[in-house]
């Protein structure tokens, strides 16, 4: 039919023909040569890095269990790997009929819920690299020039070469190896560093023996301040007989003396009144906050009443269990007895959860993998079931009760703190106020045995350290001098002031201050 068809339309078989060479023609000068063709190769690799960490390290915590993760990929046919210092390389080889788009996103899914079992945060996220021609260099060049040196050659190459191939079209990306990095090493010589110590430590001796030359040239002046001070004491011993020449300034100095002993014992009755209030007010500011923490307690109890009656309440009791169980039969993943042992403490825990529908779940769970993946599901409904007003809203109301009791208890412990500041400033301070009171009245012995030896002629002149000054706590003292040319007696006191506690309850300590002059 076809011949019968060709030889009565000779000129439509021949248009055919032609029209069908012209386009073969026209296709076969626009066919391009492609040397590497795009190829789907069922092939990709997981790289995972841990810094740090030795080979045997890396199999153990690394390689292993991304092994195991990947065994149940589908369509997968070989697993291998490299455990090498510091990384960990896994293989896997695919069915050519694999699709690896598909093959990578569950390979992905698996390494996410890997990532989570690893606790040690050196561990890297696990990189997944596709096999492809396109990775591989479709030209390899050597570079050399006459007349260069190897790091001349290096500098071309760097700077020349390469910015050029990289900026042609087509062209992704180019590498070089065996260029030569120019670098400085420091070394470290041990006799320079021990001659500079030396020099180091020769001058700190040196520093050392200024510093005890001056220790002794002070010592020195401290004996010479001792002898002036003996002598002193001699010019002291022979004013007494001027001093009894002075009996009616002694007996004002007297008059003076007793009633600053009137004064310092009412500075001491303030005191006591002043220590007591004191007491009394750190005693209700514990016992306020005291009062404070109880309530917060009770609140808090009431919260978490409240919040075991909720589903999120519900589900964090049964995170809970779920957790000591996971960590109770974590041993058994991957042994022979992994579902009987999982199964048995599944039943011992099963009456313990609270929400039913969990409860039903855990039948299905036969492995610790499973376990773990219901511990995951369950924690994404607790943030669920956090999102729900009322419990938000107790949550808050936790959180903001349990930080006012942190702010109460160190609240409680300053208050502690300021009272026993508080005892201490005020001991010291009574404690000064009656050795004041007792070197005044030294004073006023002094005195009267002064009027006294001024009415018998025959006294014996004062022992040295009767007329030297009676020092208080803060240097300065009661003085008793006679002047051979004025014919004045002079007597000065001055009770240091009581400084402020930033602990006390109504500010500043008893201060006083009593000076008199004739």
């Amino acid at each position: 039919m076809i011949s019968r068809y060709s030889v009565k339309r000779p000129y439509t078989v021949f248009v055919a023909v032609v029209l069908v060479i012209v386009l073969g023609v026209v296709s076969f000068t626009k066919m391009t040569t492609d040397l590497l063709p795009s190829m789907n190769l069922p092939y990709a690799i997981v790289m995972t890095t841990y810094a740090g960490a030795s080979p045997e390290t890396v199999e153990g915590i690394v390689t292993r269990p991304v092994e195991q993760s990947m065994a149940t990929v589908s369509n997968i046919e070989n697993v291998s790997s490299l455990s090498a210092e510091n990384y960990s390389l896994v293989i896997l080889e695919f069915a050519q009929t694999a699709n690896m788009d598909s093959v990578t996103i569950e390979m992905r899914e698996n390494l996410d819920q890997l990532k989570a079992m690893w606790d040690d945060d050196s561990i890297g996220n696990p990189i997944i690299m596709k096999l492809n021609p396109d990775m591989m260099p479709v030209m390899v060049a050597a570079v050399g020039k006459e007349g260069l040196s190897h790091t001349e050659v290096t500098k071309l190459t760097e700077d020349s070469i390469i910015p050029e191939l990289e900026s042609l079209e087509g062209v992704a990306s180019v590498n070089a190896s065996g260029l030569i990095e120019e670098n400085v090493q420091v070394v470290i010589r041990q006799e320079k560093i021990d001659a500079i110590n030396e020099q180091v430590f020769g001058y700190v001796e040196s520093e050392f023996e200024d510093a005890e030359k001056e220790i002794a040239d002070g010592k020195k002046e401290l004996e010479d301040g001792r002898k002036e001070l003996n002598d002193g004491q001699k010019e002291l011993n022979d004013s007494v007989a001027e001093l009894q020449e002075n009996q009616a300034d002694l007996a004002e100095n007297k008059s003076d003396l007793e009633d600053g002993l009137d004064e310092i014992e009412g500075g001491i009755d303030a005191l006591d009144n002043k220590k007591k209030e004191t007491a009394a007010q750190l005693a209700a500011a514990q016992t306020a906050i005291t009062n404070g923490k109880a309530e917060i307690a009770k609140n808090l109890i009431e919260i978490d009443n409240q919040l075991k009656e909720t589903e999120y309440g519900q589900l964090k009791s049964d995170l809970t269990i779920l957790q000591e169980l996971y960590k109770s039969i974590k041993i058994l993943e991957g042994t022979p007895e992994e579902t009987a042992g999982v199964s048995a403490a599944i039943g011992l825990i099963k009456d313990s959860i609270k929400n039913t529908n969990l409860k039903s779940e855990l039948d299905t769970i036969t492995t610790v993998t499973d376990v773990n993946d219901k511990i995951i599901n369950v924690q994404e409904k607790i943030e669920q079931a956090k999102q729900d007003p009322i419990t938000k809203k107790l949550v808050d109301a936790k959180a903001d009760l349990e930080t006012a009791d942190a702010t109460l208890s160190q609240k409680l412990t300053e208050t502690n703190m300021g009272e026993m500041l508080a005892a201490i400033e005020m001991g010291s301070a009574s404690a000064t106020l009656n050795i004041t009171k007792s070197q005044l009245e030294s004073a006023k012995d002094q005195l009267e045995s002064a009027e006294e030896q001024g009415d018998h002629p025959g006294v014996t002149p004062v022992e040295p350290g009767h007329g030297q000054s009676l020092a208080d706590g803060h240097g300065k003292g009661v003085h008793r001098q006679a002047h051979r040319q004025k014919k004045q007696c002079q007597i000065s006191h001055t009770i240091p002031p009581v400084h402020r506690s930033p602990y006390v309850p109504g500010g500043t300590l008893i201060p006083f201050l009593l000076g008199w002059e004739k």
